[in-house]
């Protein structure tokens, strides 16, 4: 009986030691981010970005976002700098379910309605804004290949992509795999502050979704979805 005992006392003292040990690597790295955020958690606003240089192309593709205004305006900034002719986006997600039990007379303005108004603003002519329909594209993906077809079907094969910086990484990759045919650089619409974006918990929620969002893209290319 003794014998048990020992063993019993002796395990709970490995587990108290595990614990406390535990307990003390998580105090450690908690002050280590608190004390140190840009060395500790940095990186991860770091690898969601993929800046590069843009180069003369058919088109600039800006992506679509609910609060997104920096978008239009490095879009627009591209478009004045002649490195494209035309800007295109996808017309955004249009849920056609609820629409057909709207009241008779209702009118709903998809998002890029906004976007259009926001680049006129900036000097894009309309004729250069062209729309691609994408109601039933409900991410990214489903929106940049509306895109990709609509660039082939003219011809197009060189493009900007335009999107927020801590889009550009998962944008330039699924690119990669609707459009491998046509040749890209992707370009950050860069966010206030992003260079602490630990600092602002928007940032942080936004840095949250990007990563969620990047394995539901490693998830699509080992075709566990679709």
């Amino acid at each position: 009986i003794n014998t048990i005992n020992d063993s019993c006392r002796g395990s709970q003292l490995k587990i108290l030691k595990t614990a406390a040990i535990t307990a003390f690597a998580v105090a450690l790295l908690a002050a280590a981010v608190y004390l140190f955020p840009a060395s500790t958690i940095g990186w991860l606003g770091y690898i969601l970005t993929a800046d590069q240089d843009p180069r003369p192309s058919d088109a600039i593709v800006m992506m679509l976002g609910g609060e997104c205004p920096e978008r239009p305006i490095k879009a627009a900034e591209l478009y004045r700098e002649k490195l494209a002719p035309r800007i295109v986006m996808s017309s955004g997600y249009i849920n056609r379910e609820v629409l057909k039990s709207a009241p008779a007379g209702y009118e709903w303005l998809p998002i890029s309605g906004r976007f259009i108004t926001a680049l006129r603003s900036l000097g894009v002519s309309r004729d250069d804004i062209h729309i691609v329909d994408s109601s039933h594209a409900f991410d990214s993906a489903y929106e940049l290949a509306a895109v990709a077809d609509y660039l082939r079907k003219n011809g197009w094969k060189r493009a900007i992509l335009v999107t927020t910086v801590q889009h550009t990484r998962r944008v330039n990759w699924i690119w990669s795999r609707v459009a491998p045919d046509i040749e890209h650089t992707t370009v950050a619409a860069n966010l206030p502050r992003w260079d602490k974006w630990w600092q602002d918990p928007a940032y942080v929620r936004l840095v949250g979704y990007e990563y969620f969002s990047l394995l539901k893209e490693v998830l699509r290319r080992a075709g566990v979805l679709e």
